[in-house]
């Protein structure tokens, strides 16, 4: 939570008290929210001209790396919003960089779910922008996807090569790119913007968290021993205030996995309505853009991954039939609306495009939906017990945690 230049100088003063400040020890602003991203070229460039690291310079060989977090900008302001800041941030970080000599390269601070910044390595490594990815990067690798991406040899292998292979073509195309291609950026800010604004809408609408509470497991989360950290910041029942791990697993388990779509349909929706011309144009960038080619796949796989019935069923959780009714009626049409326009933009249907993914899912949804009724049913009876601790409370809560171990396992990509 890199908010100003004094959250990186105090560094230096503990530095300084240490006797640590002339080694090669480096300070690394993480940026996360999107206030943070938009406001992170301001706070690098103050950093880089600050008389201290001037002087720190030559020790650290005239780099800097600077941390991007893509798990609480999603749950700040949506996926789509979330991607396009990140987007921007490592371009405007990359030329601060240039204006003072300083090569910058990025920790990219994603997780295991497509949402949180996951997803196949070249893919992810195709969608940088251009000139943001040097001779150093580094990923943060986490719980899941550890075993999935390093668990055996061969597939170990193929990750590194993919990830290898990824940073080698931006290195050669640095060199040899004359100018960088002219993109729909303005129309991209658009989408952003207005996916944003419906993403808000619906976390700002009163009893949302009420229908978030009933709706998922994260009750269940809470009290789990799985995090490195607790759920919750500081403990107070609010959104800004859950961390953002737990927020989206918590609505991948219950099969919403609205944090990786939610928004995107309302926005081309709008995009289409008020601005046909843009729409068209954007349309026709898809396979020339990687950025947003990846961003509209990465997108459909989270829509794909949903299940409206699954999703109704969890709904019920909720008793109060008005807000449910309220919720569900925004996230479903919402869901159908992302599936309608991003088969338009791709101009196929999603089951001809990702029929690989479509059989996988029909493979695993009869045990799934096995383990989605009792993951429901005793959430139910769990709720329903007193609070005060007692042996039956404490004995559903593990069962309830071995499957939500299984659904995990399951689905995979959960978290």
């Amino acid at each position: 939570m890199t908010r100003n230049l004094s959250d990186l100088l105090v560094v230096y003063l503990i530095m300084r008290e240490t006797q640590l400040l002339n080694t090669c020890i480096k300070v690394v602003p993480l940026l996360e929210t999107i206030e943070d991203l938009h406001n992170g070229p301001h706070i690098l460039e103050a950093y880089l001209k600050h008389p201290i690291t001037e002087l720190r310079a030559k020790e650290i060989g005239f780099k800097q790396e600077v941390m991007l977090g893509y798990s609480d900008s999603n749950k700040d302001g949506g996926t789509i919003a979330s991607k396009w800041n990140l987007y921007k941030a490592e371009i405007a970080l990359s030329n601060v960089g240039l204006k003072y000599h300083t090569e910058i390269y990025f920790f990219h601070g994603t997780g295991g779910t497509i949402s949180r910044g996951g997803g196949k390595y070249h893919r992810f490594l195709e969608s940088m922008p251009e000139n943001s990815v040097c001779r150093t990067f580094k990923i943060t690798v986490q719980g899941e996807s550890v075993a999935q991406l390093f668990g055996n040899p061969m597939t170990a292998k193929y990750n590194l090569t993919a990830l290898t292979s990824g940073i080698a073509r931006h290195i050669i195309e640095n060199k040899t790119k004359k100018a960088a291609p002219q993109y729909p950026t303005q129309t991209m800010e658009f989408l952003a913007q207005k996916s944003f604004e419906h993403y808000k809408n619906l976390i700002e609408t009163p009893g949302f968290i009420n229908f978030y509470s009933k709706a998922t497991c994260i009750d269940v989360l809470e009290k789990s021993k799985i995090g490195s950290r607790p759920a919750r910041r500081t403990g107070t029942r609010t959104l800004k205030d859950l961390r953002a791990i737990p927020w989206v697993f918590s609505w991948n388990l219950s099969r919403f996995t609205l944090t990786g779509w939610f928004g995107l349909g309302e926005a081309l929706k709008i995009l289409k309505a008020e601005k046909p011309q843009e729409y068209k144009d954007l349309r026709q960038t898809l396979n020339n853009w990687n950025f947003f080619k990846f961003l509209m796949i990465q997108t459909e796989t989270n829509l794909i991954l949903s299940n409206v019935e699954m999703m109704n069923k969890y709904a019920l959780l909720d008793e109060d039939s008005n807000e449910r009714d309220l919720f569900m009626n925004t996230l479903i049409a919402d869901y159908k609306n992302g599936l309608h326009f991003i088969e338009e933009l791709f101009d196929e249907p999603a089951t001809a495009r990702r029929s690989g993914q479509y059989d996988n899912l029909k493979w695993r949804n009869e045990k799934l939906f096995v383990l989605h009724k009792l993951h429901i049913k005793y959430l139910k009876i769990w709720r329903t017990l007193p609070d005060e601790t007692s042996l039956e409370k404490d004995k559903l809560l593990n069962k309830l945690l071995s499957l939500i171990n299984a659904l995990a396992s399951g689905l995979k990509n959960t978290g």
